[in-house]
């Protein structure tokens, strides 16, 4: 474009001024006059149709800053040969004040959303460390209960058991020694017997004296012993059990996994508690214990030997 032409081209665009007031009619002449669509332009300039089209209409309230209105319309101009001074005149009228503001609040407004962002991530990764921690909590407990054989007497029971056998033992031999002592007055002639028959009479009564107190505490031992008692849980499918011996003592207790033989024994009565009886086939003593008359889902209480 020469000098010429230029200069027939700035007082075609002085005469237009001349009625129009504002600087998006004026981006808009300079647009048509250069044949140039609304889409042309925006394409050039990067920008999206609408912002264009706002701008030639002097409507600003969808641009976010006066700084961007500006600097839209600048390269407008240079696009378009259009009168930047012109332009500039008429910003100047339609938009009077800068608005620093409104960027310090747009800049505000990020900076919260990045520290809302962190604030976010950070309590995600809390979550997720505690979910984590309660998970590895869980299996270890898991772990630790399935570790215990139940099925194996403990140091307690086997202390009883062994001073049970020792009771016994030395009974047994306190029960032959008095037997020994005693054949020979059976074997002694009958005048010794005469002679010695109140000593014999005296020793009989302490030997039958002494019988009775042995087979008392014969009985007793028997007793202790018949009173131990055996229980088998056999599982097909995870179960809660809990029981509790004559003593007080709880000889099982806690959640066993489907497939196991759980084995204990304990003093009887048994108080059994059994949270899925379904899943559950029980011996005691070596006899089928009958759990058919519990309802499926609900928690069942029995107490072995049953009466």
């Amino acid at each position: 474009m020469n000098n010429d032409e230029r200069l027939e081209k700035d007082q075609e665009q002085t005469q237009l001024l001349d009625d129009i007031a504002t600087a998006g009619a004026i981006l808009k002449v300079a647009r048509e006059q250069k044949g140039m669509s609304i889409d042309a332009a925006a394409i050039a300039l990067h920008l999206r149709p609408q912002i264009l089209k706002d701008i030639e209409n002097d409507y600003f309230d969808d641009i976010s800053s006066t700084t961007y209105v500006r600097g839209y319309i600048r390269n407008y101009a240079k696009l378009t040969d259009a009168n930047i001074t012109a332009i500039m005149s008429c910003l100047d009228q339609q938009l009077p004040e800068s608005t620093p503001p409104n960027m310090q609040s747009f800049s505000r407004k990020t900076s919260r959303q990045a520290r809302d962002s962190r604030l976010k991530i950070i309590t995600y990764l809390i979550g997720f460390g505690l979910v984590a921690l309660f998970i590895l909590w869980w299996v270890q407990k898991s772990q630790q209960l399935t570790d215990v054989d139940l099925s194996q007497p403990s140091v307690e029971e086997l202390a009883a058991e062994h001073s049970l056998i020792g009771q016994s033992v030395e009974q047994g031999l306190i029960k032959q020694s008095l037997t020994e002592q005693l054949q020979p007055a059976n074997t002694a002639d009958s005048d010794k017997t005469v002679i010695n028959e109140p000593q014999s009479e005296r020793l009989t009564e302490q030997h039958i004296t002494d019988t009775q107190v042995n087979a008392v505490d014969v009985t007793s031992t028997q007793a202790q012993i018949v009173s131990r008692a055996n229980v088998e849980f056999r599982l097909s499918g995870d179960c809660w059990i809990n029981v509790t011996d004559a003593n007080g003592k709880v000889i099982i207790d806690g959640v066993k996994t489907s497939g196991r033989v759980v084995k204990a024994h304990g003093v009887s009565p048994l108080k059994v508690i059994i949270g899925a009886p379904q899943y559950v086939a029980l011996n005691f003593n070596d006899e089928a214990v009958d759990l058919s008359g519990f309802s499926i889902g609900k928690v069942a209480k029995l107490t072995l030997p049953q009466t």
